[in-house]
């Protein structure tokens, strides 16, 4: 018998990050793991909220380095490899 598959996340957001925090916890309460990159553009205060709300899933999620991103160019390809 095989083991069980589990999920991987990679998220890019830029804006409500708040949001994006109920996604990330909705998603690990589930068995993901979650790689996040948030925009270097977005508010440093938001950034420090989500931080919070997520401080209970240190183990399944993984911030990366920020990066500015923009529409259509290669900072996206670049923030998902990170």
């Amino acid at each position: 018998m095989s083991a069980p598959v589990r999920l991987g996340v990679v998220l890019l957001c830029h804006s409500n990050l708040a949001l994006a925090a109920r996604l990330v916890r909705l998603w690990t309460e589930g068995g993901a793991r979650v790689a996040i990159h948030v925009d270097a553009r977005a508010p440093e205060a938001e950034l420090a909220q989500m931080r919070a709300a997520l401080a209970d899933r240190q183990d399944s999620i993984l911030f990366s380095r920020r990066r500015p991103c923009r529409w259509g160019h290669f900072s996206l390809v670049a923030a998902t490899q990170d």
